[in-house]
């Protein structure tokens, strides 16, 4: 399996040579502003802004060493699954483009230049303003912005108030059926399928929405970001709209990642998300498929205090009164039969 991802990767990464020098965004290059937070500490408003810039490529060979490791004959696949997968592996066939540089313009006419892409066309940026700056920068819970002159993407960073829940979610096997514990179903499912929700689990979320007070709905997953237009829509059409935070990889041959790079992601972007709403009562689910109980049991025990309920959903047939789950605190644990 790793070797044939290292052959996708070579396929897929012959990088051309990119200058040192800092450069303005050229008309073939895009700009996906990536999913960003905003939040008040230290009586200051935080303002992310994070963005991919790349170049598109079409690479054949891509798609021919992917359909022979899924067994996929692309000839004979209906018109509407090949152009799903079509649209499902365009941005693995990408050109990060480093060094760029340019402007971000708010709402409210202020502007920010961003830091240099590196060498993986990412920017990661945060910018403060003075908390009266915030009722000219947030509307509908949100804070907008886009390139200064250059309409070519738009982006926002979602704001919420440091009170009430924090509901952190995981996404394969916990809100969409995947097959994660399977590679070759998990990749047929990723590239061939459009997602499926993950039985009552809508009607979960939903219930969260009723009852729980100022509640910011946020989805953490090892998945890659070239997966992040898909995640996006299915998760605006079955569940509560919040922020996203996937996995910043561009290479191919990480595209599914490793336990230890799938924890680290996974604990830092939480660890993320706790530090900037230090206030508000935490919610995990998960699943038992891979790290989440790993990852929540080390939550519970550094944040005891904030965490509420974990809801673990079953696709390993792992009950409750399991070695697994004995060190959690079992009045606040819930096991879910997928």
């Amino acid at each position: 399996m790793r070797k044939m991802l290292k052959t996708l990767f070579f396929i897929s990464n012959a990088l051309s040579f990119v200058g040192a020098y800092a450069s303005p965004l050229k008309s073939d290059e895009h700009v996906m502003f990536l999913p960003s937070i905003a939040y008040v500490k230290d009586n200051q408003l935080h303002v992310e802004v994070n963005v991919w810039v790349y170049e598109k490529e079409s690479r054949p060979g891509f798609n021919t060493v992917l359909s022979s490791y899924l067994k996929i004959d692309r000839a004979s696949l209906p018109k509407n699954q090949l152009a799903y997968f079509e649209q499902q592996t365009a941005l693995f066939k990408v050109d990060s483009e480093r060094n760029k540089v340019f402007t971000v313009q708010f709402e409210n006419g202020t502007k920010k230049p961003l830091i240099a892409t590196d060498r993986a066309g990412r920017s990661n940026n945060t910018f403060t303003f003075d908390i009266a700056e915030a009722q000219h920068l947030i509307k509908d819970n949100r804070i907008h912005f886009t390139i200064e002159n250059d309409e070519r993407a738009k982006g926002y960073a979602l704001y919420s108030q440091d009170k009430g829940y924090l509901v952190i979610s995981d996404i394969d096997d916990t809100i969409k059926d995947s097959s994660v514990l399977d590679t070759k179903t998990l990749l047929r499912n990723t590239f061939l399928h459009e997602p499926k929700i993950a039985k009552g689990m809508p009607e979960l979320f939903k219930q969260f929405q009723q009852d729980l007070e100022s509640p910011l709905f946020t989805y953490v997953s090892s998945s890659p970001i070239q997966l992040l237009p898909t995640l996006d829509q299915f998760i605006a059409k079955n569940y509560p709209q919040g922020f996203i935070k996937l996995r910043q990889s561009t290479a191919w041959n990480q595209v599914l990642a490793s336990k230890e790079e799938s924890m680290a992601h996974k604990k830092s972007s939480i660890t993320q998300l706790l530090d900037a709403y230090p206030n508000k009562t935490l919610i995990l689910l998960g699943d038992s498929g891979e790290n989440d109980p790993e990852i929540y049991l080390d939550i519970v025990q550094n944040y005891s205090d904030r965490v509420e309920a974990i809801y673990i959903r079953n696709v390993t047939n792992e009950a409750k009164d399991s070695q697994r789950y004995q060190a959690f605190p079992q009045s606040k644990l819930t096991i879910i039969s997928p």
